[in-house]
């Protein structure tokens, strides 16, 4: 999650990827602006928006986030009938409390061409949170960053998953996202007073 803070005192969340808030506010906490999504959420959560009963289920969870909904949708060939699924089903729902936005895909390629070639990741692209990150620091005026950490284990040494919300054994491998190699491009942002990296728990 990413925090902006603007001129004006005024406090912007994203969230990435739509992780559930339900039953998770003590720990995620419950405010967001805009929250990302990747298609694959579509096929894996929601049946790839297939049946009747999909698509209500979908508009109905989406209904916990807040003010707008950022979906990639030409960047990549791979998830792009997802995401016109996914424009069809708020069609259907067209007064639903969430906006829904679609990345320009040009912005999308630019960021992580910038990032892999600036500090060689040795990735295929990069994680929506750096790109989301990214994102923030252009448009705000201080940025803080929750939840980036790329170990299998805390501080204390208890095991993470993958996501908080849910338990997995298919971790993206190093060719996909290198969450090691970004989080030391986040650190070094941390420490020279870019963004705050915040990877303790939270008070």
């Amino acid at each position: 999650m990413l925090k902006r803070i603007l001129k004006t005192h005024f406090l912007f969340y994203f969230r990435m990827n739509v992780p559930p808030i339900q039953n998770y506010t003590s720990d995620a906490g419950f405010k967001s602006n805009m929250t990302t999504m990747n298609p694959s959420v579509v096929s894996k959560r929601y049946n790839n928006l297939t049946l009747e009963a999909d698509i209500v289920t979908f508009l109905r969870d989406m209904r916990q986030y807040n003010q707008d909904l950022l979906v990639p949708a030409l960047s990549m060939k791979v998830g792009y009938d997802l995401t016109m699924n996914v424009v069809k089903a708020f069609k259907r729902e067209p007064n639903h409390p969430l906006h829904l936005l679609l990345m320009h895909p040009k912005h999308f390629l630019a960021m992580s061409h910038f990032w892999k070639d600036k500090f060689d990741i040795d990735a295929k692209r990069i994680s929506s949170g750096l790109y989301m990150t990214s994102f923030a620091l252009s448009i705000c005026d201080e940025v803080t960053a929750y939840g980036f950490w790329p170990f299998h284990t805390d501080h204390r040494n208890r095991t993470l998953e993958y996501h908080y919300y849910e338990k997995s054994d298919s971790v993206p491998l190093p060719k996909v996202h290198h969450f090691a190699q970004e989080y030391r491009i986040l650190l070094g942002l941390h420490e020279t007073g870019v963004l705050r990296l915040h990877p303790n728990t939270c008070s």
